[in-house]
């Protein structure tokens, strides 16, 4: 009878310790792309501007962002020059103009004592028209970016 409890408890423990095992490999293989691409919008004037997001050029990747293959991971936001103010703000349109305020997927404003570090989403974010960053004075927003044809 003691060999019995003995070989039930060792089947249970292998169980256990195969779905441990089996965990972390199913969350890597969820996992987003290991390749963060980036795209600089820039405004270096002193009032706020709109950049489209090409889809075809300008990207780390060679080429911008498009929604058929790309989803954005975060941004982050910086000063175009140091020496002169700047106003952080950033909003991100799921499409080719700034006009329409139902497709917007993202804002930030950050003040002067704010934290200024890059910002990730918990989910890369599908578009579905292509990219628009609204931007104010004299930043640059740093668009994060995953190409899915890397998966």
């Amino acid at each position: 009878m003691f060999k019995s409890k003995r070989k039930g408890s060792i089947i249970a423990l292998l169980v256990v310790a195969a779905m441990l095992c089996a965990v972390p490999a199913f969350a890597l293989w969820e996992g987003q792309n290991k390749v963060c691409e980036t795209y600089i919008c820039e405004n270096t004037t002193g009032i706020y501007a709109v950049e489209v997001v090409s889809t075809s050029t300008g990207g780390s990747g060679g080429e911008g962002i498009n929604p058929k293959y790309h989803r954005i991971l975060g941004f982050a936001i910086v000063p175009a020059d140091t020496s002169i103010n700047s106003e952080f703000f950033a909003t991100f349109y799921d499409e080719t103009s700034a006009t329409t305020e139902s497709y917007i997927f993202d804002e930030a404003e950050l003040g002067a004592t704010d934290n200024k570090d890059p910002r990730f989403y918990p989910y890369p974010k599908a578009l579905k028209r292509g990219l628009t960053a609204w931007m104010g004075p004299n930043i640059r927003v740093i668009v994060f970016y995953e190409d899915m044809r890397k998966f």
